[in-house]
């Protein structure tokens, strides 16, 4: 297992209209809401965001050509948007049908000899796709939201093509300030708001994740993390890292669990 250095990159134009303005947390399948960040408005903060890697700009930056890409808990469609020039259909799936119909308004402005379904879903269910039928599948901020991740993992592992590779995003339980802030009894704050708000369910590390993805036949191959200065945070992800980001590559079927 590798850990993958980034550095904030400026081939994403598309603005984050709500990923850079607000947290959404899941409720009942069907709903959302929207928590303002809290993002420092000062001289100090603007210029430490020149330092700052996005975790879709990570991920965008590690993807590589294929014919089919999922992405999971897609939003108003941002990475997968900025990802079209590198697949020949694209599928987004999300629970927020506001969220779902901005992203169809901007792919038909972007989007023109593609094929790119933005469909709504509840990724609590199995998802409605053949066996082996993606070359890529990402994962970011989902699975801590979901109420069983083993079975979306499983899920990953069915849909994607033998080989094929996933990304999966979560905060890091492992990350040096939450230790610190666990160590005296202090919640660890991995989101702007409160667990039972922002609706966090699970919490994970370095460990437990990638125990989670080889569990269901993915080979882990890279870990990198998103934030300020990220080639920093990648000498030792599970402890520098706010959040992970896993790469991993389906090499069995895992365990049918």
């Amino acid at each position: 297992m590798r850990s993958v250095s980034t550095a904030s990159s400026d081939r994403v134009n598309l603005p984050r209209t709500v990923l850079s303005e607000a947290a959404v947390g899941t409720t009942r399948a069907g709903e959302y809401r929207e928590y303002p960040r809290r993002r420092p408005d000062n001289k100090l903060g603007r210029l430490l965001r020149r330092f700052e890697a996005h975790r879709e700009d990570v991920v965008l930056e590690l993807l590589e050509p294929g014919q089919r890409f999922l992405d999971l808990g897609c939003g108003e469609g941002n990475l997968l948007l900025s990802a079209f020039d590198k697949f020949d259909e694209l599928y987004g799936l999300d629970v927020a049908a506001p969220r779902l119909a901005r992203a169809r308004q901007r792919a038909t402005a972007i989007v023109r000899d593609k094929s790119v379904r933005f469909m709504e879903a509840d990724l609590n269910q199995c998802l409605e796709f053949a066996d082996d039928f993606f070359d890529t599948v990402v994962c970011i901020s989902v699975l801590e939201h979901v109420l069983n991740p083993d079975q979306l993992v499983r899920e990953i592992g069915r849909v994607l093509k033998p080989y094929g590779c996933a990304f999966v995003q979560v905060p890091n339980l492992g990350y040096l300030r939450c230790r610190w802030r666990l160590f005296w009894g202090k919640h660890p704050e991995l989101q702007p708001h409160p667990s039972w708000r922002i609706g966090h369910l699970h919490y994970f590390t370095l460990e437990s994740l990638s125990s989670l993805l080889v569990d269901h036949g993915m080979e882990i191959v890279g870990v990198a993390g998103s934030g300020k200065f990220p080639k920093l945070r990648a000498w030792f992800p599970a402890l520098l890292s706010g959040d992970l980001i896993v790469m991993s590559t389906k090499i069995s079927c895992g365990k049918v669990l």
